[in-house]
This record gives C-alpha cells, sequence and structure tokens, in this order.
C-alpha cells in the first residue's frame, strides 16, 4: 500500500470513530508493523513536547492477529453447540442466489420467451426461470431459508436421477434478471438428486382422466448458512434427499445497514 494511500486509509478510519478511544487491530493486514506504525502517527494525538497524549487514541494489536478470524468461527461454533446461542440472529448476503425453474406462463411477464405446454396439467410454462431464494442485502436468519418445489415424473422414469441448478448474480435486487436468457445470471453448482425417497403421489390415474398419469414429487431447497459459507440441501418428508453435494459456497457476510 502505497504512503498516501494509508494516509487515507488512516484518516478516514478516524472520521468514522473520532469518538472511539481504542483501534485494535486483527487479521494479516493488522500485524503488520509498518501499517500499525502509520497508524500511531496518523490516529493518535501528541502533545506540544511531542509525546503522545494520553487522551488520544490507543492502536492495539490483537495476540496472534492472523489467527483472531479461525479462533471467531470456532468460538461462534462452540457456543451454537453448548449452549445453543447464535452470534448473529441474522446475515446478509452480497450477492443472490436462485434455483433454475419452470414457471407458469404469464403473457404480460414472459414475453418473447422460450416456453413449453405440459400435456400432463395442460398449462404452458416459461423454461429456465430463476426463482431467487437469497437475495442482496435481504436478512437471511440463522436457521436458514426453506422453499418447496414440485417435479413431474413420467411413470417408468422414478429411478432416474434429476438435477438441480443453482445460480448466482451480483447485480442489485431491482435488476437481478428473471431468466437464464438475460445477462447478469451465473450458473455455480449442479445437484443430481435421487427421487427414490422423495414424496410422490400419482396423479391422472383414474381410468376416466384423459391425461397422461404422472407422479408428482415435492421436495424443500433449504439454504443452510455457515459461519463463513452457505449451503444448498434437498429435504423431502423431513429427511434430507440423497443428492451429489457441492462445496460450500463462501460468503463474505455483511451487515443489513450495508444496503441501506
Amino acid at each position: 500500500m502505497s504512503s498516501l494511500s494509508l494516509k487515507n486509509f488512516a484518516f478516514g478510519a478516524l472520521s468514522l470513530t473520532v469518538m472511539q478511544n481504542y483501534l485494535v487491530l486483527s487479521g494479516g493486514f493488522g500485524s503488520s508493523p509498518y501499517v500499525r506504525q502509520r497508524l500511531v502517527e496518523s490516529l493518535t494525538l501528541r502533545g506540544p513536547d511531542g509525546n503522545l497524549d494520553a487522551d488520544g487514541m490507543h492502536i492495539l494489536v490483537a495476540d496472534e492477529p492472523q489467527l483472531v478470524v479461525v479462533h471467531g468461527l470456532v468460538l461462534d461454533r462452540i457456543q451454537k453447540i453448548k449452549s445453543d446461542v447464535v452470534t448473529f440472529g441474522s446475515r446478509c448476503a452480497p450477492v443472490s442466489y436462485g434455483i433454475i425453474c419452470d414457471k407458469i406462463y404469464h403473457p404480460e411477464k414472459h414475453i418473447g420467451e422460450a416456453v413449453r405446454h405440459d400435456p400432463r396439467d395442460k398449462m404452458t410454462y416459461a423454461i429456465d426461470q430463476i426463482d431467487w431464494l437469497v437475495i442482496q442485502g435481504r436478512p437471511i436468519p440463522s436457521t436458514g431459508l426453506t422453499k418447496q418445489f414440485q417435479l413431474k415424473i413420467d411413470p417408468g422414469r422414478e429411478s432416474e436421477p434429476w438435477r438441480v441448478s443453482i445460480v448466482m448474480s451480483t447485480l442489485p435486487p431491482d435488476q437481478i434478471p428473471h431468466n437464464l436468457s438475460s445477462k447478469g445470471a451465473q450458473r455455480i453448482c449442479d445437484l443430481d438428486i435421487s427421487t427414490d425417497s422423495v414424496d410422490k403421489k400419482l396423479k391422472n390415474r383414474h381410468w376416466y382422466s384423459m391425461k397422461p398419469a404422472f407422479w408428482r414429487s415435492t421436495f424443500d431447497v433449504r439454504v443452510v448458512v455457515g459461519p463463513a459459507d452457505l449451503s444448498f440441501q434437498l429435504w423431502s418428508r423431513d429427511k434430507r434427499i440423497q443428492a451429489s453435494k457441492h462445496e460450500p459456497i463462501a460468503v463474505n457476510w455483511m451487515p443489513a445497514s450495508n444496503f441501506n
């Protein structure tokens, strides 16, 4: 970091903490002796004799500054397991996450979009739509989020795996795309699920039904919030569905005030 940028950083911090008496440095950046010295020079007050003023800001360095984040995550997890105490009641993600699905076609909403007609319920659907589960800047409870989805399966294909795709967008909430044909969303992971243990109900099974029979499967997509990441799980009948796993998605959680 250049001398100028460090000076600007220091005075920026001063304007935000003008009523504070202490500044604690942590992490790899905070463990730098050079950074500490420059902050001392910029943020502490000196008397007429050139010595540090006792009423000025005190610059402190955390014990093992490069490990404080890890220690904090471990303590947070221990506290949750032992006492069921949650440090943060809710968190906000800096990006949005959603699931690709088909939605019932509305002429005024899906103009010019690809559609399909389903003879099983005689409905028209807009395909490759995005149902956003996590919205940038909106609080997510520590218990996570859950949303129910349905899947139609033709008889004889019950044992075939099905794929659920997760996408993300860095655009503001009022600009996030509602389908894959629009710019601003990218696929980040796929979950191949087994429908053997999914709640299923046979529809159009009666002899007088004129529409093809099919299995209607119902499952929940759960957003699981971790200390520094989130993951997606599929559940049915209060049991987790057997599915391919994905690496937890790293998230820099932020307070809601940052998005106001």
